[in-house]
C-alpha cells in the first residue's frame, strides 16, 4: 500500500509539474518565419507565394527538415500537455484517497461513529436559535472595530490635505490595523468558549469567559499561524499534502481553547491530527456539508440586502449616505451567522473527542456534560 500511495503522489506532483513545462514548451517551438524581405524580392514574388509565406501554417511536404521536426515535436508535446492536465484529475483524487483511506489508529479497540451531518446542523441550528442573545454583545464588539478600521481606513487619504506627515499615518494605520486583528480573534475565542459551554450545558459567566479568552489570544494567534503554514507548505508541495493538511490540522485552534490540557503551538497540531487520522473523509464531508449550509445562508441574507439596494441606487442614484449605511448593514449581516458555523465546527471537534479513544498524550481530554 506504501509503495501504491508513493507512486500515486508521485505521478501526480510529475504530471502537476511538467504540465506548464509543456506548454511552455510548445511555445518555443514553433518555428518562426522570416519575413524581412527587400523590395527586390517582393517583386520576385507573385500574390500566392506571398500568401504563403504570411499564413501561420507552413505544409510539412514545403518546410525545410527543422521545421518539420519542430511541428512534430510540437504535436507530440502537445499532446503530452494535454494527457499530463487530463491525469491531474485521475492522481490528484486517488492521492487523497489511498492516504485518507479509513484506518484505525494502531493499537486502538474500535471506535464510535461521529456525529451524523443531520445531527450537526440540528444540534447546531437549535443552539444559534435559542441562545443567539448571548453572541450580541461580542458580534456588537466586533462589528464596532471593523467599522472604526474601516472608517480609518476611508480618512488615510486626505490625511496630508491636514498637514498630518505620511509616516504618521502609516504608523497610525498599523497600530488600528493590530488592534483590529487583537480584538476579531478575542472576540472568536469568546465566542468558541460560549458555544462551547452551551453544548455541553455548563453556566456562560461572560465576564469569566472574557477573561480567560484574553489571555488565550497569544497561544491561539500562534495556533492558526502554524496551521496556515503547514496547509501553504503542503499546496506548494504539489496540491495534494496541503488538501489533506488542511482538514488533518483544522482542529488545532479549538483543541488550543478547549482542551483542559495544555495544548499550544506544534502540540496542538499533534492533537487535531491524532483526532483526525483514519476519518479524513468522514470530517472533510461535514466540514463541506456544514459550510455549504452556512454559505447558502449568507448568500440570502446578502440578497434581502442587496436587491433593495440595487433598486434604489437605481431609482435615486448613488448617494454617499446610502452607501455607508448599506456598507455599515452589509459587515454586521455577515457576522450573524459567525456563530452558527462556529458551532457546527465546536460540534464535530466535540465527537471527535468523544468517539476517539483516549491513550494517547495528544488526546485532548473527553468533556463532562452536566
Amino acid at each position: 500500500m506504501k509503495k501504491i500511495i508513493f507512486k500515486t503522489l508521485l505521478v501526480a506532483a510529475l504530471l502537476l509539474a511538467i504540465s506548464p513545462i509543456f506548454s511552455n514548451i510548445c511555445q518555443a517551438s514553433q518555428p518562426e518565419l522570416n519575413l524581412n524581405l527587400n523590395a527586390n524580392d517582393l517583386r520576385n514574388l507573385n500574390l500566392g507565394e506571398f500568401e504563403n509565406l504570411n499564413s501561420d501554417y507552413i505544409p510539412i511536404g514545403q518546410s525545410d527538415v527543422r521545421s518539420t521536426v519542430a511541428r512534430i515535436i510540437s504535436a507530440i508535446l502537445s499532446l503530452l500537455g494535454i494527457l499530463c492536465f487530463l491525469g491531474i484529475f485521475v492522481c490528484v483524487p486517488l492521492g487523497i484517497y489511498f492516504l485518507t483511506k479509513k484506518e484505525l489508529v494502531s493499537g486502538t479497540p474500535g471506535e464510535k461513529p461521529l456525529v451524523d451531518i443531520g445531527e450537526i446542523l440540528k444540534k447546531g441550528w437549535n443552539l444559534f436559535k435559542n441562545n443567539y442573545q448571548q453572541f450580541v454583545n461580542p458580534l456588537l464588539i466586533l462589528a464596532g472595530s471593523y467599522l472604526v478600521f474601516m472608517l480609518v481606513l476611508g480618512v488615510m487619504p486626505y490625511a496630508e490635505t491636514y498637514g498630518i506627515p505620511m509616516l504618521l499615518v502609516i504608523l497610525g494605520f498599523l497600530l488600528f490595523a493590530l488592534a483590529y486583528i487583537f480584538i476579531s480573534l478575542w472576540i472568536t475565542i469568546v465566542i468558541i468558549k460560549i458555544i462551547a459551554n452551551l453544548y455541553l450545558s455548563q453556566p456562560v459567566e461572560m465576564r469569566k469567559i472574557y477573561e480567560e479568552s484574553f489571555s488565550k489570544v497569544p497561544s491561539y494567534l500562534w495556533a492558526n499561524i502554524l496551521n496556515f503554514l503547514v496547509v501553504f507548505a503542503g499546496l506548494i508541495l504539489f496540491v495534494i499534502p496541503g488538501i489533506i493538511f488542511s482538514i488533518w490540522f483544522t482542529f488545532a485552534p479549538y483543541v488550543n481553547i478547549l482542551a483542559d490540557t495544555d495544548n499550544k503551538g506544534v502540540a496542538s497540531l499533534k492533537s487535531s491530527y491524532y483526532l483526525t487520522k483514519g476519518r479524513w473523509l468522514d470530517v472533510f464531508i461535514r466540514l463541506f456539508v456544514c459550510g455549504l449550509v452556512v454559505g447558502l445562508a449568507s448568500l440570502a441574507l446578502v440578497l434581502i440586502l442587496v436587491i433593495p439596494y440595487g433598486i434604489i441606487t437605481f431609482m435615486v442614484g448613488e448617494n454617499l449616505i446610502l452607501s455607508i449605511v448599506y456598507n455599515i448593514l452589509m459587515s454586521i449581516l455577515s457576522l450573524i451567522l459567525t456563530p452558527l458555523s462556529l458551532a457546527f465546527v465546536v460540534i464535530l471537534y466535540y465527537s471527535l473527542v468523544e468517539t476517539r479513544p483516549s491513550n494517547n498524550k495528544f488526546q485532548p481530554t473527553a468533556p463532562t456534560q452536566i
